[in-house]
C-alpha cells in the first residue's frame, strides 16, 4: 500500500513503526499505541487476519488487536484491506466492534471474495471497493 500511495506526489504519508513480523509482513508492538494517541488520521488502511459480518474483525494476536482498534479509533475513514481468504472468516480474537461504528469504513478485497458474505458486509455500512 505505501509503495502505491507513494506515487501520489501530493500525499503526504506516515507509517507506523514497530517491529517487522517478516511472517506477516507487518509491524507490531506495545509502544504503538502510545505513539497512535498523538495522531488523528483521515485515513487507515488495515490488513486483517479475519472479517465477517457476524464476528466482525478477528485476529490471534493481542498486540495487533489493540493497535488496530487504537488505530481505527483515531481515524475519519476506516479502510480494511482483506483478500478473499480473509472475507468472511473467523479468527480467535475479536477487535475493533465494526459493527457499532458510525464511521465511514471500506472493505478492499478482490473478486474472488464471496458475494453474499460481502453484501452481508455492505448491510453493516461498509462500502466494497473490488481491486482490479
Amino acid at each position: 500500500i505505501v509503495s502505491e500511495l507513494s506515487q501520489s506526489a501530493g500525499m503526504k504519508i506516515f507509517v507506523l513503526g514497530g517491529f517487522l513480523r517478516r511472517e506477516l509482513m507487518d509491524f507490531s508492538g506495545y509502544f504503538l499505541q502510545e505513539e497512535i494517541a498523538n495522531f488523528a488520521f483521515d485515513q487507515s488502511f488495515l490488513g486483517v487476519d479475519a472479517i465477517s459480518a457476524e464476528r466482525g474483525l478477528t485476529t490471534t494476536d493481542t498486540v495487533t488487536a489493540e493497535m488496530e482498534e487504537a488505530v481505527m479509533g483515531k481515524s475519519r475513514i476506516i479502510n480494511i484491506v482483506a483478500d478473499h481468504s480473509k472475507i468472511g472468516k473467523v479468527s480467535l480474537i475479536p477487535y475493533g466492534r465494526i459493527n457499532e461504528t458510525r464511521k465511514e469504513k471500506r472493505i478492499i478485497t478482490d473478486s474472488h471474495a464471496d458475494r453474499r458474505e460481502l453484501d452481508r458486509l455492505k448491510n453493516l455500512g461498509f462500502e466494497i471497493i473490488i481491486a482490479r
